[in-house]
């Protein structure tokens, strides 16, 4: 049974950078903001836009839980503002599957504009954890401020 849709907004909306910082921890761009208060040790996340799966949950608040992901903090500026809003939340409650939709807001270091939306479906065991996550994400955007931060 999965959290209700007002317990996962609130997680999601915990601002990715504010936990990065508090972790000193420059953080990767695998950022779940609250929800990894609630991952499953053996969580299963992919990004099927990259091709990316990532399993357990200490693997995904390392520093660097996938090659081909930077620190966040090599895009994103983690001294200016960084809004992570929750746009729609559908399931929860007596259903294991929750979909939300997200998006944040940032000033990047090459002063692009990081304007992200995504997809992310859950999946709650019987411990009210997340054992399955899918990120669908603006690989193109993705893309560019990866090739950017690496110039």
């Amino acid at each position: 049974m999965a959290p209700t849709t007002a317990t996962i907004r609130s997680l999601l909306e915990k601002t990715p950078g504010n936990i990065a910082a508090k972790r000193s921890n420059p953080g990767s761009l695998f950022q779940l903001g609250g929800l990894e208060e609630i991952l499953a040790p053996n969580v299963k996340v992919e990004i099927p836009g990259f091709a990316v799966t990532v399993t357990g949950a200490e693997a995904i608040k390392s520093l660097s839980p996938h090659p081909e992901f930077p620190a966040l903090a090599s895009i994103i500026r983690l001294d200016q503002p960084l809004t992570s809003t929750v746009t729609h939340v559908v399931g929860g409650g007596s259903d294991d599957i929750i979909v939300a939709i997200t998006s944040s807001k940032a000033t990047t270091h090459s002063g692009k504009p990081w304007d992200h939306e995504s997809v992310l479906v859950l999946h709650f065991n019987n411990q009210d954890q997340i054992d399955s996550l899918k990120a669908y994400i603006d690989t193109k955007s993705i893309s560019e401020h990866i090739e950017a931060s690496a110039a």
